[in-house]
């Protein structure tokens, strides 16, 4: 994993370090072995209940050539995965969480309306909100 913080670039081995707590995110390693369906790599564990949700975030850089100079552009782009059944499924939108999470689908419905909750406005904070409230409406 690498990261810049303070202007300071940072890299960091998976083989010494498990987690890092960096910028109030914390990112495990995710081992093959351990995760059978998601690469290995460092994931910002955003919730660490039953229902886990990991996010992989990568960065890459878009080049842009005109006739006397280069402009480089980065663009973010984050996977979400929430655990269930044993298994890392991918959350592209409401529509997949709502199917991931299917046996309580009317009710998650019901909570995201009762916060007024705006999936697309705060995307993160509501996959987590949701995994949680599904984990104790589980129980």
């Amino acid at each position: 994993m690498v990261s810049s913080a303070d202007g300071i670039l940072y890299g960091i081995r998976s083989d010494k370090l498990t987690d890092v707590l960096l910028s109030n995110h914390h990112f495990i390693y995710v081992d093959a072995h351990k995760y059978g369906n998601l690469n290995p790599g460092y994931y910002d564990q955003l919730y660490n209940g039953k229902s886990e949700v990991l996010v992989k975030r990568a960065c890459r850089a878009l080049k842009l050539a005109g006739e006397v100079t280069v402009e480089v552009y980065y663009e973010n782009k984050d996977f979400i995965y929430i655990k269930k059944g044993g298994q890392y499924m991918p959350v592209t939108g409401k529509g997949s969480l709502l199917n991931i999470l299917s046996d309580k689908s009317e009710q998650l419905k019901q909570y995201l309306s009762a916060n007024r909750m705006n999936f697309s406005k705060d995307k993160e904070n509501t996959i987590v909100r949701l995994a949680a409230y599904y984990d104790q409406a589980k129980n």
